[in-house]
């Protein structure tokens, strides 16, 4: 690892999160936490310099199972936690707001059937590219011909303060 790469050595299998939904956090002992209600893992963690400052951040990405879900589709979902160093500590960038995609996924999506542009699948975030971190999604809706009728990817810039879309989403059709 090179002087850019220090955020490689922090241990975030072992590693106190916050909680978003709750005052309690998350503390994590060999990338799993397990209370009576929900299951907390690390699904994975990606690496890349986001803020163009030639280190590199860590987007820490841990998988929730909630065991009392009523709604099967709410029973898994996942934070995506953006870490940087500064003056050699870790520290906590910010979060993948998912309000945000979806309403930046929404802004784009026009389907000619009104049921095909309600709904977002999870977004997944499977890299960070030229300083941009990627996020992949299935939209469509329940109630669309073909629920996952779209493969999206959009990219997303740090601009010193948020994350922000940077250019338009590309929207295809799913091969499903």
């Amino acid at each position: 690892a090179g002087s850019g790469s220090e955020i490689r050595r922090v241990d975030f299998r072992n590693f106190t999160f916050p909680n978003p939904r709750e005052a309690a956090v998350i503390q994590l002992r060999n990338g799993k936490l397990e209370t009576q209600d929900e299951d907390y893992s690390i699904s994975r963690i990606i690496y890349g310099d986001l803020n163009a400052d030639g280190h590199e951040e860590a987007v820490v990405i841990i998988g929730i199972d909630n065991k009392v879900a009523a709604n099967p589709h709410s029973a898994y979902y996942e934070y995506q936690f953006v870490y940087t160093m500064r003056n050699g500590k870790v520290t906590l960038l910010a979060m993948v707001d998912q309000n945000q995609i979806y309403g930046d996924l929404r802004r784009f999506l026009s389907d000619p059937d009104p049921n095909c542009n309600e709904e977002l699948g999870d977004p997944v975030i499977p890299s960070i590219a030229h300083g941009l971190l990627v996020v992949d999604a299935t939209a469509g809706g329940r109630f669309c011909s073909m629920p996952g009728k779209y493969h999206v990817t959009l990219r997303y810039r740090w601009d010193g303060t948020r994350f922000v879309l940077a250019g338009k989403p590309v929207i295809r059709l799913s091969k499903d």
